[in-house]
């Protein structure tokens, strides 16, 4: 319009008179009359003027909707938009860009993709802290219907209607910046482990989930070796930013993976630690010298040891008021926590290699050398169902919802349906037995005789990341990280986050954390002096690359 008065005024007297009368009686005209109007003077047009006209109806046909809707009805029509579509619609105008980064718009995109396969557009991005997903839901949505709710002021626009019913971004944990430096073990009390936080934009939120989505994807990861355990390492936890390891060596080991340090050495058993799992308040720990002991891990303290298995502790699993113990006794036993009752289920013929908890079913999984998945009630402590696929001793157990998936040394990974009681999946890739496995909502992992430890996604094999440290043992995932422990004591943790790149690619040589010389440590690529103090008797150097493989 602007341009249209500019040409105008170029004109002179008896021009601009003319062209105003003519405006005059076309804007008097009827509908019908404009239209045939509009036709005659078409087709009076030579081919330039036409093409005038065909880039000047380009631009004011175009009808700027979203700002001139209500903001509720222009948020509703936005939350139908996937992720590319929304940062492409931010990008339109500074009103589009308002509404387009809402939280509201990217909390409800976080909630449909993380920790779970969207259904829509098949992708699903690595967990966010769950409790800080769901405690910012209620005030998200209570936003949502406030503003659904109201009605668009008639002298404000959409943009500035929207912008002041913007409230702060809900608090989110940045992997950044609240890794505890002094401190890395989660506190034990509700309270006490709120970490520190900072406020982010769900939108900031979900593109970093999204590129650590793309590096598992396209296998963008970083190598790093943890070499503390004097013997082999049999069983592995990770929680947040904290990695335990039980070793051979009768030693239980803390890790802070942000600076790859030893924070914690527990100490107690007489034999190997085949087993263990810990929680915000404590650690348990199974043990080749038949014994559970459960550990203030912060402390050192050990706080009770359990007796009652007559052989090595291979498995166990714990929640809020329940313990479950696997044996080489071939008995599985049930602790309460409250009253200390003590209930051991028989029937497994060979020894209790892995035990699973369901508390959403009732359940208790245990799996043993004699090939079979046992299903026990935990209302009646009785066996519901057997299964018997597997042609070798089963290793490991792994359940993510309602999912069990067990591994064997006949080589092989079943996926089983828990409330169906059948297998629906046999996975096929590793060449000799499978030891651990480990499973979230995303993916599988598998760490085998063979060396090798493999990454799964719908049952199909994606990646497979190889070490030199020979059979794997144990293994571990995390939302950005796989960790494999192996027979010569070597922890390996492929980091698949973007801490360390730089822009967007991830060129960072592999490290390897071993005990502390002072001295230079030269390498094929650089040389590094270690700096013993900093890393509590630990150092960090480099190791050739060629340690990947996919």
């Amino acid at each position: 319009m602007e341009k249209m008065n500019e040409d105008l005024v170029k004109l002179d007297d008896a021009g601009r008179h003319r062209v105003n009368t003519i405006c005059s009686t076309f804007s008097n005209a009827s509908i019908q009359e404009r239209k045939v109007a509009l036709g005659h003077l078409l087709n009076r047009c030579c081919p330039s003027l036409l093409s005038f006209a065909s880039s000047t109806l380009d631009t004011l046909v175009r009808l700027d909707f979203i700002s001139l809707l209500p903001p509720e009805i222009s948020f509703r029509i936005l939350t139908f938009l996937d992720a590319r579509s929304l940062c492409q619609a931010a990008q339109v105008c500074r009103q589009w860009k308002e509404l387009a980064d809402d939280d509201i718009i990217w909390h409800r995109m976080c909630e449909q993709h993380i920790n779970r396969k969207c259904e829509k557009c098949g992708w699903g991005l690595p967990l966010l802290e769950r409790k800080l997903l769901y405690a910012t839901k209620a005030s998200i949505q209570k936003r949502y219907d406030t503003l659904t709710k109201r009605s668009r002021p008639d002298n404000d626009n959409s943009a500035s209607a929207a912008k002041r019913l913007r409230t702060e971004p809900a608090p989110i944990i940045d992997s950044s910046v609240t890794q505890e430096k002094h401190n890395p073990l989660p506190e034990c009390t509700e309270k006490a482990s709120s970490p520190p936080l900072r406020t982010r934009p769900w939108k900031e939120v979900y593109a970093e989930r999204c590129r650590i989505e793309c590096n598992w994807r396209h296998g963008r990861c970083r190598q790093v070796v943890i070499n503390g355990h004097s013997d082999g390492v049999m069983c592995l936890q990770l929680q947040r930013n904290v990695l335990a390891s039980g070793s051979y060596d009768a030693t239980v080991r803390l890790w802070d993976l942000t600076a790859f340090r030893q924070i914690g050495l527990l100490k107690g058993h007489s034999g190997g630690v085949t087993c263990l799992q810990f929680d915000k308040c404590k650690l348990i720990s199974g043990s080749m010298d038949k014994s559970i002991k459960i550990w203030n891990y912060r402390t050192g303290e050990c706080i009770s040891t359990l007796h009652g298995h007559t052989d090595t502790v291979l498995s166990l699993s714990f929640d809020s008021t329940l313990l479950v113990s696997g044996s080489a006794d071939h008995t599985v036993k049930l602790w309460h926590f409250s009253g200390g009752k003590r209930i051991t289920l028989r029937g497994h013929t060979g020894p209790v290699n892995s035990v699973r908890i369901h508390r959403e079913l009732g359940l208790v999984l245990s799996a043993s050398d004699d090939c079979s998945v046992k299903v026990w009630s935990l209302e009646t402590n009785m066996c519901l169902y057997t299964f018997n696929a597997h042609i070798g001793p089963v290793q490991s157990l792994a359940v993510a919802g309602n999912r069990l998936f067990s591994c064997a040394l006949d080589g092989t990974i079943k996926q089983w349906d828990i409330e169906k009681w059948k297998c629906v999946h046999t996975l096929f890739g590793h060449i000799e037995g499978v030891w651990e496995i480990a499973a979230d909502q995303l993916r599988l992992v598998s760490g085998a005789h063979d060396g090798a430890v493999k990454v799964w996604e719908a049952c199909q094999c994606v990646q497979t990341l190889k070490s030199d440290s020979g059979p794997v043992t144990s293994v571990a995932l995390g939302d950005c990280e796989v960790i494999s422990g192996s027979e010569d004591g070597k922890i390996h943790l492929w980091l698949f986050n973007n801490s360390s790149d730089e822009g967007n690619s991830l060129k960072v040589s592999p490290f390897t954390v071993t005990k502390a010389a002072d001295s230079i440590v030269r390498t094929p690529t650089a040389v590094i002096q270690t700096v013993p103090d900093e890393y509590n008797g630990y150092s960090i150097s480099e190791v050739p690359a060629n340690g990947i493989g996919f």
